[in-house]
């Protein structure tokens, strides 16, 4: 008798996009697929529509679905394939899916991410922002979280990551910035003749130390002592 490991059913094999999968051990992973139209964080069904939304259910076997423990991830992507919305939802009683979570990406006119925005999913407000500043090519300048840090990545003239600096919020006041060591972790870069890493520098960090590379960017020597 030959054992299942898995099995795939496809809507349409040249696209090769699954309609089913069971796996081994019997669980069920269901897909959906739709074309809609997006705004304010809400995706419509429209065939004529310029966005995608996939809907996969993590379900038990038999594709049975189990209370709390059967899941579902459903992602909206643009017509450039970038995903502008991600959601998860739970099987709760007495038989319905619950979301847990949302939460959207918005890009710049060249594609790139700058912000990410939490989302409550009762009524779509959001409840934590992660913004990012790019530079004018595709270097990344600060990263912001939800809690206010701020990521600062510094680059050479060749577009090469040469420091990271990572600012710490004090207390609750995210206005009050301050750079204390337990605050702040701190790294540089130096490159090689031929553009590879050669030293790496961690300070006021977890785990302060200057990290050295060979020729072709392997780790040559680790000192997490290093001043």
């Amino acid at each position: 008798m030959t054992a299942l490991t898995e099995q795939v059913y496809y809507q349409d094999a040249m696209l090769r996009e699954p309609s089913s999968v069971t796996h081994a051990d019997e669980r069920v992973d269901s897909y959906d697929y739709a074309m809609g139209i997006y705004s304010s964080y809400a995706f419509t069904v429209n065939p004529q529509g310029a966005y995608r939304r996939v809907t996969i259910e993590h379900l038990g076997p038999n594709g049975t679905a189990l209370e709390f423990l059967s899941t579902r991830d459903t992602t909206v992507t643009d017509s450039g394939g970038r995903v502008v919305l991600r959601e998860q939802a739970v099987w709760i009683p007495p038989g319905h899916w619950a979301t847990t979570s949302r939460a959207a990406t918005t890009y710049d006119a060249k594609g790139r991410p700058v912000q990410v925005s939490r989302l409550d999913p009762a009524d779509n407000s959001v409840i934590g922002l992660t913004t990012t500043v790019w530079g004018d090519c595709c270097n990344k300048r600060t990263v912001t979280d939800e809690s206010g840090i701020v990521t600062t990545h510094i680059a050479d003239r060749l577009g090469r990551p040469t420091r990271t600096i990572r600012w710490g919020v004090e207390g609750c006041d995210s206005q009050s910035i301050v750079a204390r060591a337990t605050d702040v972790d701190y790294a540089s870069v130096e490159y090689g003749g031929i553009g590879a890493f050669e030293q790496v520098t961690v300070t006021e960090g977890p785990l302060p130390g200057v990290y050295g590379y060979a020729a072709h960017s392997e780790t040559a020597e680790i000192d997490p002592l290093a001043a």
